[in-house]
Parts: C-alpha cells; sequence; structure tokens
C-alpha cells in the first residue's frame, strides 16, 4: 500500500484556533479509543490536553519545550 505525500506547511495565524480545536479533539478521541469513557469529564467540557499546553507548543522551540520538562532527546 502506497502512503499519501503529506505536505508541512507552518502554522498561519488565521488557522490557530482551529488547530487548537483540532489537536484538543484528537487527544479527546485518542483517550476515548484507548481507555474508553472511565472519566466522564469530557461530557463537560473539559480538555484531555489544555489550551495552555498547546499555546506553549506552538510557541516553543523544540528545543525550549524539552528544556521546560527537564529532558533531553
Amino acid at each position: 500500500m502506497k502512503l499519501p505525500e503529506v505536505t508541512l506547511l507552518p502554522l498561519q495565524s488565521e488557522d490557530r484556533e482551529q488547530f487548537i480545536l483540532d489537536n484538543q479533539w484528537a487527544f479527546k478521541y485518542g483517550a476515548q479509543q484507548e481507555f474508553g469513557m472511565r472519566d466522564e469529564r469530557f461530557e463537560e467540557g473539559e480538555e484531555v490536553i489544555s489550551r495552555r499546553v498547546d499555546d506553549f507548543c506552538i510557541e516553543c522551540s523544540a528545543e525550549a519545550w524539552i528544556s521546560a520538562r527537564g529532558t533531553s532527546l
């Protein structure tokens, strides 16, 4: 099976909000697929990954993120 080609582009400011919402949805979906609905907070609007984490990751370089976590590659 041939894999589709993927082109990565820099995130544009006008796409930031949708990117964050899509990322939160993907994390929630993955958690529900992996662990089921053991945590009902999802239905109250809480997210698996917070907006603060998404914002931090968008703003920081990989090196800064690794440094903030206190780990190395």
